[in-house]
């Protein structure tokens, strides 16, 4: 094959690379006795966690104890309003940010996934030919109690804008 086929061939690999995940919530931020089952997904490793990990986020938040919160308040104003003279109902508070762990330390957002998995295998003391026991990858889905050592996420739209931004610095 010649030199060419073969780095376009591992190119293609790198740049369409995924890792399988499976994401499950925090003990801390369980509405329920017992926890959902964990959600898989396949998360680019070109891409950012808050983004590969859409789907995770919406299922898992839907047993968070901040989704219970934010429902009560919104059926608390909903009752209200069917009362004359009621008081408004209060603004739901945003979401609060959302952020990810392995075994206990937080995974930086602004870092592609390809970079936090390679910061992951390193710290498991893992050389290449054994990551593959790691996967798939159990990550925690934090809702609350954000550390303080991490730059502050405003969400999926954040980390897109934040990539263009760097894209447009290094042009």
């Amino acid at each position: 094959m010649p030199p060419s086929a073969s780095a376009s061939n591992l190119q293609s690999l790198s740049w369409h690379g995924s890792l399988p995940c499976s994401f499950s919530i925090s003990p801390h931020d369980v509405a329920s006795p017992s926890p959902p089952p964990a959600v898989f997904a396949m998360v680019p490793r070109v891409g950012y966690l808050h983004v590969g990990a859409g789907k995770a986020l919406e299922e898992l938040r839907k047993h968070s104890l901040e989704d219970c919160s934010r429902s009560s308040l919104s059926a608390a104003g909903a009752e209200a309003a069917g009362f004359e003279g009621a008081a408004p109902a209060p603004a739901a508070p945003p979401p609060a940010p959302v952020w990810f762990s392995y075994n206990g330390v937080p995974l930086h957002w602004q870092l592609p996934f390809g970079v936090l998995f390679d910061r992951i295998a390193l710290l498991a003391g893992r050389s290449t030919h054994t990551v593959p026991s790691l996967l798939p990858l159990p990550l925690a889905v934090h809702f609350s109690g954000y550390p303080t050592e991490l730059l502050p996420c405003g969400g999926a739209g954040a980390v897109r804008g934040g990539f263009a931004q760097a894209l447009k610095q290094a042009l």
